[in-house]
């Protein structure tokens, strides 16, 4: 049995009740997982792995897909959820994101990246300004194409996002007017990937 960490980066509906989940984990990377009837009301595992969701995974080896055994939720996207802005940011980050990963790979540093992420995002009120969020996702885009090696940031002003760590109102405020070159880049790297 293994245990890790996880970000629920995609949920994708199985039979009449179980689900397969494509989880950023942060001892193996993304993996896929089976989850056997965790679409049922009553089952166990339902609570634990909403979209967006940081849980603590338990899981075993099986023919096609590894088979969940346990999850626990360590944070959920609640707040996540109650803004439709937030929410579907999010989900285009972790569609890209998705794409991008190819096989099991751990990523110290993407996964920091993306609970850094999560957590800033949980943080953040409704009332948080269009502008803000979508400075927040060029940059991510741009730091997770940058950790992949899509994007060499060592010039110019771009070279300071690969030391951001922790998100903040004065982060995106600094790279408010950098959003249109960030996003620029971070599309002309998606494209030179072939990934998505």
């Amino acid at each position: 049995i293994y245990t890790t960490e996880g970000i629920v980066i995609k949920v994708r509906e199985s039979g009449e009740a179980d689900k397969i989940l494509s989880v950023f984990t942060k001892d193996f990377g993304r993996v896929e997982l089976f989850a056997k009837g965790a679409r049922n009301i009553k089952s166990k595992l339902n609570p634990h792995l909403d979209l967006f969701n940081h849980s603590r995974v338990s899981f075993i080896a099986g023919r096609e897909f590894f088979r969940l055994t346990d999850a626990l939720k360590i944070s959920s996207r609640k707040k996540i959820g109650e803004n439709l802005i937030k929410s579907q940011t999010l989900g285009r980050i972790f569609n890209i994101l998705e794409k991008m990963l190819q096989g099991q790979e751990k990523n110290e540093k993407l996964w920091r990246a993306l609970l850094s992420m999560i957590k800033y995002f949980n943080s953040l009120t409704n009332e948080v300004s269009k502008t803000q969020i979508i400075s927040f996702e060029g940059i991510i885009l741009f730091k997770i194409m940058h950790i992949l090696g899509y994007i060499d940031s060592t010039n110019g002003i771009f070279s300071e996002l690969d030391k951001i760590h922790e998100f903040n109102e004065i982060t995106l405020k600094k790279y408010e007017n950098s959003t249109k070159e960030i996003f620029k880049i971070v599309n002309s790297a998606i494209k030179a990937s072939g990934m998505v």
